[in-house]
């Protein structure tokens, strides 16, 4: 067992409390500059780090805090992958980091987490548990620079499925940011959100197994959501402007979903039930509306909307349906309602203030 502490402090207060016991490679490694710190480590058993020599776990300055605690098996908290930075975790302003891995009955399996932050307000999560000698996690946070109010929390649990937990989540310049990632079950879930505009928050929800989610915002006051329960399923939303909203429900197999917004103030709601579904929304144009709703199966719904101002409502309950629209001019409303087997639809509207109804039995 090894336990290494390095301490660089200039700090008006600093607690640091460190257990490593019933251990086999256990490493701590902290190195902090200033402010008011408390730094606490709990470390059990198996392939334990926390920090590394090279790359050590930091705390700079201000209000810091952090805690670490790992149970069994591979653990790993590191701070320089991907997106970090050799100042590793904590840089400045009010600061906390939060990593459990494992527990309740000391589940968790390869488990890692990865966590970093730079500045303003700050707050981080990760909470892996595992299990089963299932969930191999992972689970990432950058929330780096100037990135004001913050806020970050991954929470994956897994204990009855056989799979990889991923996270992501990274903030850049966003004011009062805020992400939250859950998943649960560890059959191969993965997610991931990307916030680089203000005001904007992200959540995704994943239970059940092999299901993908990915939310990336460029804008600013933007709200994403992805909910999926069920087996196999994907959902991507991706918004490039202001003021967008796009909530995406998906539960059932192999369903598919994703949401485009490159327009400003457009609104986008997809929720698909059943199994082989596919619904797709693009919205180059401002001030948009499209809703899809399916809950047959092998469904495909595609709502295309450029120009200003206009709607498009989809409702398939069949199986087999297709239903397509293509809106281009402004003012223009389009509502198709398919519940039978096979059938086609497609509508395409370039003028203005135009509207279409079709319901097909």
């Amino acid at each position: 067992m090894k336990l290494s502490r390095l301490l660089a402090s200039s700090a008006i207060a600093l607690t640091l409390v460190a257990q490593a016991a019933s251990a086999d490679s256990n490493s701590i490694y902290i190195d902090k500059i200033g402010s008011n710190d408390s730094a606490s480590f709990d470390q059990i058993g198996n392939h334990n780090v926390a920090g590394t020599a090279a790359h050590p776990l930091r705390q700079k300055g201000d209000h810091d805090s952090l805690t670490i605690t790992q149970v069994g098996n591979h653990n790993t908290v590191e701070t320089n992958k991907t997106y970090g930075v050799r100042a590793g975790v904590q840089r400045g302003d009010y600061d906390t980091a939060t990593v459990t891995q494992g527990k309740a009955g000391d589940e968790s399996y390869h488990a890692k987490a990865y966590l970093r932050q730079a500045g303003d307000h700050e707050e981080a999560a990760i909470t892996q548990t595992g299990g089963s000698a299932g969930s191999y996690n992972a689970a990432y946070i950058w929330q780096t620079y100037s990135t004001d109010h913050d806020h970050a929390t991954i929470n994956q649990n897994g204990n009855d499925g056989n799979g990889t937990n991923n996270a992501y989540v990274h903030q850049d310049d966003n004011t009062q940011s805020t992400a939250l990632i859950t998943q649960n079950n560890g059959g191969a879930d993965q997610a991931g959100i990307d916030q680089s505009g203000d005001h904007s928050n992200a959540t995704i929800t994943q239970a059940g197994d092999l299901n993908t989610a990915n939310i990336s915002q460029y804008g600013n006051y933007d709200l994403a959501s992805i909910d999926q329960s069920g087996s196999s399923n994907t959902g991507t939303i991706t918004q490039n402007n202001d003021l967008e909203t796009a909530l995406l429900t998906q539960s059932g197999t192999w369903q598919n979903a994703s949401i485009t917004q490159g327009g400003a103030n457009d609104y986008a709601n997809v929720g698909q039930s059943g199994n082989n579904n596919t619904a797709t929304v693009f919205q180059p144009g401002d001030v948009a509306y499209a809703a899809i709703t399916q809950s047959g199966s092998y469904n495909t719904a595609t709502v295309t909307q450029g120009g200003s101002n206009n709607s498009a409502i989809v409702n398939q309950s069949g199986t087999s349906d297709v239903a397509t629209v293509a809106q281009n001019g402004s003012g223009n409303t389009a509502s198709i309602t398919q519940t039978g087997a096979a059938d086609h639809i497609g509508v395409t509207q370039t003028g203005t203030n135009g509207h279409v109804t079709i319901t097909q039995h």
